[in-house]
């Protein structure tokens, strides 16, 4: 038998399992972007759209994986 506190418990690991999951998509992308911009002397436009790129492939994940890949 489920309990309501291991429902509320499961409810809090997939919250956190997605903000960890977007957190990391656009940190990733940022870095990636501030590297071209170092690579290119490009600077501010390759991080905005490395982040950018990021938050969306961050919210490409978690759609996928709430709509059941």
């Amino acid at each position: 038998m489920k309990t309501e506190k291991q429902d509320w418990l499961r409810a809090v690991g997939i919250a956190a399992g997605a903000g960890m999951t977007l957190l990391c998509t656009i940190v990733l992308g940022v870095y990636a972007g501030h590297q071209l911009d170092v690579a290119a002397g490009c600077s501010p436009w390759g991080t905005m759209a490395g982040g950018l790129g990021g938050g969306v492939a961050g919210l490409w994940i978690l759609i996928r994986d709430l709509v059941g890949k």
